[in-house]
């Protein structure tokens, strides 16, 4: 059997798909820690928390990914990644996650009772991990 040096990899929301290419390494953040994904690597199915996806392509291309969660799938040479929300570093509007955080932390500073904090908590989580992934890409 020949070991392939690369598998395919689709990152997929809602809105459509993120990212597609081959790749020779992903980094995803499982929710019940990180792992990585090199070619020849076993089927897997694996729930995602909100975190980093990092992702290194053939030519050597090292690409980062907000990703707000989701479902990762290993089925031979081709990894299909899919989330609610999901951008590249170099697309995430950095004055909207300022703002998403804003708002979040004024609903968990100030809470109301029609507020829910499970989610304001969750909306705190994203807005910061797309602030640090877009900093990955400018710094």
């Amino acid at each position: 059997m020949t070991l392939n040096k690369f598998f395919h990899l689709d990152v997929v929301t809602p809105e459509g798909i993120i990212f597609t290419g081959d790749t020779i390494s992903c980094q995803a953040p499982g929710v019940t820690g990180g792992f990585q994904i090199l070619p020849g690597h076993t089927g897997l199915i694996s729930s995602l928390a909100i975190g980093s996806l990092k992702v290194e392509t053939v030519d050597k291309t090292e690409n980062s990914i907000s990703i707000n969660g989701g479902f990762l799938e290993v089925d031979g040479d081709k990894i299909v990644i899919l989330s609610d929300a999901a951008e590249m570093s170099d697309k995430i509007d950095i004055e909207r996650a300022q703002k998403s955080k804003q708002r979040a932390l004024d609903r968990i500073e100030n809470p109301q009772p029609d507020i829910n904090m499970e989610r304001a908590h969750a909306a705190l989580k994203r807005a910061l991990n797309r602030l640090k992934i877009a900093e990955i890409k400018r710094s």
